[in-house]
């Protein structure tokens, strides 16, 4: 028996068809996939630390600490983990460092997100973090709710005593975007101090920052006695 030729035009619609019943398939497997990051029973977006170091993400949940080698924005870079010695405290950290010209920040994995641990804009003049989380990260977070941590800082300037102060840091997811197949092209939040929106950034997969927006610069924060 002959099989009938199809026209051009047959083709084209019969290649329309497939593609749009292969693709929904091909994005639910994906780990990036909307369905793999939102939780119906609790209203809740998971978010990959993969996003932030700008790495692959296998879609685990459980392995948080990952290789990151990435550079973003022209210039700056994140790279990690590696471990770190506390020169305070002598603890141990597996931390990720983040090089922006002159200035170092150090970083750690937390249950809610990445929090700075150590910061250097300038040399002699070192600080130190304790709580707070600067990226969101992990189970649970919701469009537009405010998320409080709280913050404390030393700083150090050679030849000068130690100056210890604590402010409320406030993360709000307000973006979740994915795209017509479903999968995630970006997360925007703002991020606060002490009330004040401080910075708007947008993230996406296997990028990382990819956009800020500076808002208000942070007034005095409350000193308290360094412990």
């Amino acid at each position: 028996m002959a099989i009938p030729k199809l026209s051009m035009a047959a083709l084209l619609i019969l290649t329309t068809l497939t593609c749009r019943w292969v693709g929904p398939a091909w994005a639910e497997q994906s780990s990036w996939s909307q369905g793999n990051l939102y939780d119906h029973a609790t209203g809740s977006y998971y978010i990959p630390y993969e996003l932030w170091t700008g790495a692959d993400w296998d879609g685990s949940r459980t392995n948080r600490l990952h290789q990151a080698d990435q550079t973003f924005q022209g210039h700056k870079t994140i790279s990690g983990p590696e471990r770190w010695i506390h020169p305070v405290s002598n603890k141990v950290y597996q931390i990720y460092r983040r090089l922006n010209g002159s200035k170092v920040q150090l970083f750690v994995i937390q249950e809610r997100g990445f929090g700075r641990i150590y910061e250097q804009r300038r040399p002699g003049r070192e600080r130190y973090f304790k709580g707070g989380v600067k990226f969101p990260a992990g189970p649970g977070w919701r469009l537009n709710e405010t998320v409080d941590f709280e913050q404390k800082r030393y700083d150090y300037r050679r030849g000068s005593r130690w100056r210890c102060t604590e402010r409320t840091l406030s993360v709000k997811i307000t973006a979740m975007s994915f795209s017509n197949e479903g999968l995630l092209k970006s997360m925007t939040y703002d991020y606060f101090i002490d009330g004040d929106l401080n910075y708007t950034y947008r993230y996406e997969p296997g990028m990382g920052l990819v956009e800020l927006t500076k808002g208000e610069s942070p007034g005095p924060a409350s000193q308290i006695d360094c412990e």
